[in-house]
């Protein structure tokens, strides 16, 4: 179970990795924070969701957001169980989150057509 002091310092951990001028060797265990969205996005969506939110409150490196975005924000989406599921969310995020839909912007065109058609009247607004 992840608490708010773990999902403090993945928060953490995602930003510095993804601040860094040159990757390690995807091998590497310094991906640990990218490798965990992708560990916990089938069975655990919802600390996902409160990863992206609090990774977005923290930083304003847009080349951070930018990957945060259009890796796991996206996966999430794409997800055709999980974006169902959280596209209320997301449109209520983004009306109120001008950072956040703007990361929604990095996503790029995925899950059902129904979910991604309110996704574009989102980014069109």
């Amino acid at each position: 179970m992840i608490n708010s002091e773990n999902l403090n310092y993945w928060a953490n951990a995602y930003i510095k990795f993804q601040e860094k001028q040159e990757m390690p060797p995807s091998n590497s265990e310094e991906w640990w924070p990218v490798w965990k969205f992708y560990d916990l996005n089938d069975d655990n969506p919802e600390i996902c969701w409160e990863a992206i939110l609090l990774i977005i409150s923290k930083t304003t490196d847009e080349n951070v957001l930018g990957i945060l975005g259009a890796g796991p924000l996206e996966d999430l989406i794409h997800s055709h169980s999980h974006g169902p599921a959280f596209v209320d969310r997301i449109e209520d995020e983004a009306k109120s989150n001008a950072r956040f839909k703007s990361v929604l912007g990095k996503v790029w065109e995925s899950s059902t057509e129904e979910v991604w058609g309110r996704i574009r009247k989102i980014l069109a607004s």
